[in-house]
């Protein structure tokens, strides 16, 4: 899988973003119009009119001008409110829309990622990508942007204006911004880092508390309920101190513009006072010059390095989300792929060598093929290469040498939806959604019927404990299935499996966790109901395999043996020393019949 490199510059990230603002460019477009009517209610009248004011009103003590005025006053308000919350309308509107879409983009990609990229993210991680980091990302895209572009406009009016009454006042203006802008360079790259760590830390908050819900059955068992809280208490603790740096990092540029701004205004005002003695400029100009250039020339400076902090972060967050919206995948459709017919379930491996991440292969050259309607055993010491066996034929991973086929086609010709439709897997770790149990059996298969899930879970023997529990197959099950016992749940992924209704069904420690009498009913209930269908069942137990057609016995991800238990039994050391630990040495194969 491919990962592009990180951090990203800023330019790279808003060519990505800026994709997502397409659907809203007409919102974007009224935001710009009502930001210009803004900016001409708050700006520009009000400008003209403090010069009036000054120079007509108060110096040549025209009072009864002041009442107009401030009726003026009064309605440029009303109009500047009104497009400042139509403004904060369309700008949420526009970012919470853009956040809806990331997330919703972030999580599809994530599930069309390889197995392995899950497996090797922490959930956590993942989790705090999808939720915490876009979250971040949303002050970028509301109050930031509408603060840019209200900024932006004001202080290209404000240049127009100053420029207009002064240029060399207008001058001297600007000679502080080259020094404003070394300063917010300064701070950035600190930002930048701090930020990027806060949310990586933030991430780690998330997974420990994901895996502290997960595992809180382990934690009370083994009284480790104090250590978990002061992990997770040094955990909060380093994420409060990357928080206080990053505010303070903050609170440094603001004060430091500040200060730059400051000294700015005192320069103007000193340069300003010698225009008027030597009648180069009014009274009223200079308050002017003065009103336009705090609000909209230093205004706009001061804001930007105030959201300097906020954009640092809000880019952090885009360049976890971006690193794995940029995450391809290896597990891909071929261009030509095409869709498995009359699927007779013939399953081959042929030459097989696998390993994961460059490591020592877990497979070598294996090889074994399954006839159609055939029901195979995989057995062996865990670390054998059995998993991974399943694993090649669900195509969760593809093979460095050799090929997997099914009726004679290798996989990588045919369609993963496709190929995985006609396979049903059941799970050693069995997972349930915290939903009914009707909608965790129609997982399966969407369009079953209340009649096909009960005539599923007769089959599987799990029908009567559902009916018992209380609404039935309207019942929620709970975080994990919380209201089922292990084998219960196993059961209820053997119902799903049935409910599949592939031709090829795959058991990893299908059984492992029913008692023997509900184990030899499942068995026989699985005899009957996977009559002419291809089965691969992966067992650590000898009792949950005896009526299989054949038994495979896996060393070192090679096959050592195959064969029926008697055939093993006699010919095979290590099969016979696993019949030896399981069941004693005083059974016979003979009694293997029975």
């Amino acid at each position: 899988m491919h990962h592009p490199q990180y951090p990203r510059s800023p330019w790279s990230i808003a060519r990505r973003v800026l994709p997502y603002l397409k659907p809203y460019r007409l919102r974007m477009g009224g935001l710009t119009v009502l930001l210009l009517l803004q900016t001409l209610a708050s700006l520009w009248i009000p400008f003209l009119l403090t010069i009036y004011a000054v120079d007509k009103v108060l110096l040549e003590k025209d009072w009864s001008r002041l009442m107009k005025l401030g009726g003026i006053y009064g309605v440029l308000f009303l109009v500047a409110v009104g497009a400042y919350l139509l403004n904060r309308y369309l700008i949420y509107t526009v970012g919470s829309g853009i956040v809806r879409d990331l997330r919703r983009d972030l999580y599809r990609h994530i599930h069309e990622l390889d197995l392995s990229f899950v497996q090797y993210h922490p959930a956590g991680d993942l989790i705090s990508r999808v939720l915490n980091d876009v979250g971040g990302v949303q002050g970028l895209l509301t109050s930031t942007v509408l603060t840019v572009l209200s900024q932006l406009i004001l202080g290209l009016s404000a240049i127009y204006l100053v420029v207009s009454r002064s240029w060399k006042l207008t001058l001297l203006s600007a000679l502080l911004v080259p020094f404003i802008i070394l300063v917010t360079r300064f701070f950035n790259r600190r930002a930048r880092v701090l930020s990027m760590r806060l949310q990586e830390q933030l991430a780690v908050v998330t997974r420990s508390l994901q895996e502290a819900m997960a595992g809180m059955r382990l934690i009370k068992t083994l009284s480790r309920e104090s250590l978990r809280v002061a992990r997770f208490t040094d955990q909060v603790q380093t994420l409060f101190s990357l928080s206080v740096k990053r505010g303070m990092v903050e609170a440094y540029h603001s004060q430091a513009t500040a200060m730059l701004v400051a000294a700015g205004g005192i320069v103007v005002l000193i340069a300003g006072v010698r225009e008027i003695q030597t009648g180069a400029m009014t009274p009223g100009t200079l308050f002017g010059f003065f009103f336009v250039l705090g609000r909209a020339f230093y205004g706009p400076v001061t804001a930007f390095a105030s959201l300097n902090i906020q954009i640092q972060s809000s880019l952090a967050c885009l360049d976890r989300i971006l690193e794995v919206l940029d995450a391809t995948p290896l597990i891909v459709d071929a261009p030509d792929a095409r869709r498995l017919t009359n699927v007779r379930g013939h399953v081959s491996f042929r030459g097989i060598t696998f390993s994961y991440e460059q490591e020592t292969p877990v497979l070598r050259d294996f090889s074994l093929e399954v006839r159609p309607g055939e029901a195979v055993a995989m057995f062996g010491p865990s670390g054998a290469g059995k998993t991974t066996v399943l694993n090649l034929l669900c195509r969760f991973y593809d093979p460095q040498e050799g090929a997997v086929l099914v009726d004679g086609v290798d996989l990588r010709e045919l369609r993963l939806d496709d190929l995985r439709s006609h396979i049903a897997y059941v799970d050693q770790d069995t997972f349930l959604f915290n939903a009914s149990v009707a909608e965790n059996l129609q997982f399966a298969r969407p369009s079953a019927t209340l009649a096909d899930l009960e005539a599923a879970c007769k089959a599987a023997l799990i029908h009567d404990v559902i009916q018992h529990l209380p609404d039935g197959y309207d019942t929620v099950l709970g975080e994990q299935g919380a209201r089922l016992s292990g084998g219960e749940k196993q059961r209820i992924s053997i119902a799903r499996a049935i409910l599949r209704d592939a031709p090829i069904i795959v058991f990893d420690e299908a059984t492992s966790a029913l008692d023997s009498t509900s184990e030899r009913l499942v068995q026989e209930a699985l005899r009957r109901l996977l009559h002419g269908r291809t089965s691969i069942t992966i067992a650590h137990r000898i009792g949950t395999i005896r009526a299989v057609d054949r038994i495979v016995v896996m060393e070192r991800g090679r096959v050592l043996d195959e064969g029926n238990c008697t055939e093993l039994l006699r010919r095979c050391e290590p099969f016979r020393r696993f019949w030896s630990q399981q069941f004693g040495e005083a059974i016979a194969p003979t009694t293997l019949a029975s």
